[in-house]
């Protein structure tokens, strides 16, 4: 196979993970060249619409471990090809999207980790006050390629929809997970909306001497549900990913941006004069950002323990 594609998934909906399956089917790249594992993440719902006897050349397996990275190893685990592409199940490949990923692999052997731009799909149109934020929800809108082999470069930096991944990259990654608990947790853990695994996936291209991109050329659908739009879900969201990517910065060992007491009076000053929507969302940010801080200095992410605030 020249492509694994790895759909992790939690109690996935039955119609949404129906079209999935056939934006897959739908690829123009011959289906002898990819194949599809599905990693159930320890659902406690599973549509038994699908199974192998429905969809034969689907890989079914499940992972008992909490969380998202888990799930993403396991899928790693049990897949062999040098590319491997992670769907989540609520994402519509474009027809032409594998045998695009296989075409850029080819072409930029310096990369490591790619992806390309997510175009939203909801029942009803954006709400105003979502718009700055839209970035947090996984939509993903670009006129040009990037690439880069600086860390932390978020124009370059793939997102996980659609997310491109050499062999190497992911093996070195899940040997890196498995050696530090702690990074069990930088994804979506139990109730928590972590977002970080993502980065820290790509900055382990990096790691390897490689580079991070992002193609025009890549294109998909993402699905976005209107629970996902209510301002408490995206507060929630919002301080849980500002909490992860600072953690992930502890891990790496890169500098905290924690502001001082005057500032933060200032800051919180500033939010005062704002609408209350962006107010709560630029509160929710900073709350996540000083929650980790907090973490951090109480000894919650000691290295080599999986973090006591957590269990």
């Amino acid at each position: 196979m020249k492509i694994n594609v790895v759909i992790c998934t939690y109690n996935p909906k039955l119609p949404l993970m129906q079209r999935v399956l056939e934006g897959l089917r739908n690829q123009t790249l011959p289906s002898t060249e990819w194949d599809v594992t599905i990693v159930d993440n320890h659902s406690t719902d599973w549509p038994r619409e699908i199974s192998p006897e429905n969809y034969p050349r689907i890989r079914m397996v499940r992972e008992l471990r909490t969380g998202l990275v888990a799930a993403r190893l396991c899928g790693i685990h049990h897949t062999a090809a040098d590319l491997i592409v992670f769907v989540d199940d609520d994402n519509i490949l474009l027809p032409n999207y594998l045998e695009e990923a296989f075409r850029l692999s080819r072409e930029w052997p310096i990369l490591g980790v790619f992806g390309g731009r997510t175009t939203p799909e909801m029942s009803e149109p954006l709400p105003e006050w979502m718009r700055p934020y839209t970035g947090f929800l996984g939509i993903r809108q670009m006129d040009r390629d990037s690439w880069s082999n600086v860390p932390f470069d978020g124009a370059s930096t793939p997102i996980g929809a659609g997310m491109c991944v050499r062999r190497r990259v992911a093996e070195r990654y899940q040997a890196a997970v498995e050696a530090d608990p702690r990074k069990f947790c930088l994804d979506r853990w139990k109730h928590r909306l972590f977002g970080a695994g993502d980065c820290d996936l790509a900055l382990t291209a990096i790691d390897c001497g490689l580079g991070v991109g992002s193609f025009t050329s890549l294109d998909l659908v993402h699905v976005i549900q209107p629970q996902r739009l209510v301002l408490g879900r995206v507060v929630d969201l919002l301080k849980d990913l500002q909490y992860s990517q600072t953690i992930l910065r502890h891990i790496r060992e890169r500098p905290l941006d924690v502001p001082d007491r005057s500032t933060r009076l200032f800051q919180m000053y500033r939010r005062w004069r704002l609408p209350f929507r962006t107010r709560a969302l630029e509160a929710a940010r900073m709350r996540g950002r000083l929650d980790a801080w907090r973490d951090i200095q109480n000894g919650c992410w000691r290295e080599g323990d999986r973090p006591s605030c957590l269990s």
